[in-house]
């Protein structure tokens, strides 16, 4: 692969990022995400924080549910519009019905492994509330709270490079869900640096993005301060969401055009 191909895909994946009908689209499903960010943070605001520990991730979890279903989609229309094949929309998700349950039963599967590791974290909270050696105890195993916290954070990593690596195999491959993981595998194997250069690329917008609102948030959160009640917070979070939702949009679509560049190169060099 040389630097002129990379130009290409990326300009490509670019250019193709700005179609109407995907911005409405990734915008409602991002504005839905948000949604649920906004709504768990704000059950948070009156809970403990034994509870905000599933409150926070969550609603990461579904969002990335979501998001898989809708990378298959933008990857499906990215794909005919590069092709220039014109196909209904409706007709677009009957054809894509077996890849976006596969990719629903593999989202499920995250979500599953960490309300296990969630119940694990519950049971180490209520041990140490046991009176007179609750303390003690919690205190010598702290360390297995701290793992699952831990591993829940690479259970989030692992979502985001699903999102990347899977959903171009899942909509552009046909091969049986428990051959996905290993074909994903062997895709990365063989290109280890090619592939996180593609994903480090296909990322950068969106992180550019978020760092900028997140600035702008919290210097608004400091120089605009509204009065903390439940329905202020939620109010004023929501709107913010929407923002990030707007904003963020084009680069979602880019991150799945660029996964599909990506697939798409990584087989061209493997057949050569």
């Amino acid at each position: 692969m040389d630097l002129k191909n990379l130009d290409v895909c990326f300009n490509r994946a670019i250019k193709n990022s700005f179609q109407k009908k995907k911005l409405i689209l990734t915008f409602f499903t991002l504005f839905l995400c948000s949604f649920l960010f906004v709504f768990a943070s704000s059950i948070s605001f009156l809970n403990s924080s034994f509870a905000r520990l599933a409150l926070l991730f969550l609603p990461v979890f579904l969002s990335f549910t979501l998001l898989f279903v809708l990378g298959i989609v933008l990857i499906k229309i990215y794909v005919n519009e590069v092709k220039n094949i014109k196909l209904n929309f409706l007709n677009l998700l009957k054809d894509l019905i077996f890849s976006i349950n596969k990719s629903i039963s593999l989202s499920f599967s995250y979500i599953l492994v960490f309300l296990i590791l969630f119940i694990i974290f519950s049971i180490f909270v209520f041990v140490k509330e046991i009176p007179h050696i609750g303390a003690i105890v919690g205190s010598i195993l702290s360390f297995i709270p701290f793992l699952i916290v831990m591993l829940s954070i690479i259970l989030l990593i692992a979502n985001m490079l699903t999102l990347f690596f899977l959903s171009p195999i899942i909509t552009l491959s046909n091969i049986k869900s428990l051959k996905i993981i290993k074909e994903c595998y062997q895709n990365f194997k063989n290109n280890i640096f090619l592939n996180i250069l593609f994903f480090l690329i296909a990322i950068l917008p969106g992180v550019f993005i978020i760092i900028l609102l997140s600035i702008s948030t919290k210097i608004t959160n400091l120089s605009y301060v509204i009065e903390t009640n439940i329905v202020s917070f939620f109010i004023k979070n929501l709107i913010i969401a929407l923002q990030y939702s707007i904003f963020l949009t084009p680069a979602i679509i880019f991150f799945f055009n660029f996964a599909a560049e990506g697939f798409n190169l990584v087989k061209k060099i493997e057949a050569k």
